[in-house]
């Protein structure tokens, strides 16, 4: 389990190194790993599809927090809130 807290670890360390507050990469690692799981136990789908799905909905996350942050101009603490 290291390995999973040491990136997100890194994620949140740099935008603390930036001045903000990420509040979101442990519900993303999270959501990547039931949207992982879902589509490789429940739809029956390959395992290099299913992984491929969990990324697509972190990397989905993401650029909707940043977007919220560099595009609408919210605070950190605030786009990765809800």
């Amino acid at each position: 389990y290291s390995s999973i807290y040491g990136i997100g670890a890194i994620g949140a360390a740099m935008i603390i190194g930036s001045g903000g507050i990420d509040l979101s990469p442990g519900a993303v690692i999270a959501l990547a790993s039931v949207v992982t799981g879902h589509l490789f136990a429940v739809a029956g789908m390959p395992l290099a599809v299913a992984a491929a799905g969990g990324l697509v909905a972190g990397l989905a996350c993401g650029a909707l927090s940043a977007w919220l942050v560099v595009g609408a101009g919210l605070p950190p603490f605030i786009a990765t809130l809800g």
